[in-house]
């Protein structure tokens, strides 16, 4: 039945497909295994492409935030970079500015105001386990907790995600906790993993870490969309000539990273600019 309801383009953007692992492969945008580094993390990544930047001759920042922009004529002639370590700010001249960062500090450097009435998400943890034996999952990345008598909202399996992630022989695991008001702790969590057959008891744990953090998921409500609706409007009758706009929440389908990624990417297509350092 779920086969022929995902043929129709508009309950398949409402509903979920059960078995994703049977998913038929004309309705899957995954086009190959993610791969970890040999030496296991994201951070690898990032300090490689750091050092490839640099010898293109890209200037990084670090430790800045843009206090101000200067617009003239529909033009961003001139932004104001504060390094807060440092406690010192300085001025670039630009052509042009490409902005991947959050759309909210984007709207008050232009000057909207932003009436902050966003639907808030309840507080959210996290739980980082290192296990010594498999958990009990299998063949899928991540795990879904409808139990509603639990805190867990979802449970990522590193191991089925990139199977080199394990090579030491041991297996990670990081647990989404809502607690929706209840009192959760390492304990009430682990209990869950076992009232759910995850792990059989907390013997095989060799690590954890749990935190709080320091706000939850993005919320994709009605209310929220709306005030994000109007603040894209705002920001592009300001009419800025030089500004591209490409990060999170930047058009009303951009969310996930690879709509993010193919959003830049069509952008940067027809935009070509300079930036020139005082």
């Amino acid at each position: 039945m779920t086969k022929d309801l995902i043929k129709s383009d508009y309950l398949r953007k409402r509903f979920g497909y059960p078995n994703q692992i049977n998913l038929p492969i004309e309705y899957s945008k995954r086009v190959g295994r993610g791969i970890y580094p040999k030496k296991i993390g994201m951070i690898n990544f990032v300090n490689l492409l750091e050092v490839e930047l640099l010898k293109r001759n890209v200037k990084i920042y670090y430790n800045s935030i843009i206090e101000k922009f200067v617009i003239k004529n529909n033009f961003i002639n001139k932004l104001y970079v504060k390094n807060l370590k440092k406690n010192q700010s300085f001025d670039l001249t630009l052509d042009s500015l490409r902005w991947g960062a959050n759309l909210l500090p984007l709207a008050k450097l232009v000057g909207v105001e932003i009436q902050n009435n966003f639907d808030m998400a309840n507080q959210t943890y996290l739980m980082n386990l290192v296990l010594n034996a498999k958990p009990r999952i299998n063949k899928v990345y991540y795990l879904m907790d409808y139990n509603l008598s639990h805190s867990t909202f979802r449970i990522t399996n590193y191991s089925t995600y990139c199977p080199e992630s394990c090579s030491d022989g041991k297996y990670r695991l990081t647990v989404e906790v809502w607690p929706n008001g209840k009192k959760v702790d390492y304990k009430s969590v682990i209990d869950e993993l076992i009232d759910s057959n995850i792990i059989t008891d907390d013997s095989s744990i060799t690590f954890h870490s749990f935190e709080k953090l320091s706000h939850g998921f993005p919320l994709p409500t009605i209310n929220n969309n709306s005030i994000l609706n109007q603040i894209r409007n705002d920001i592009s009758n300001k009419n800025i000539e030089n500004l591209i706009s490409f990060g999170q929440f930047s058009k009303h389908d951009t969310f996930f990273l690879p709509q993010i990624l193919n959003n830049a990417y069509n952008l940067f297509q027809s935009f070509k600019s300079r930036i020139k350092i005082n």
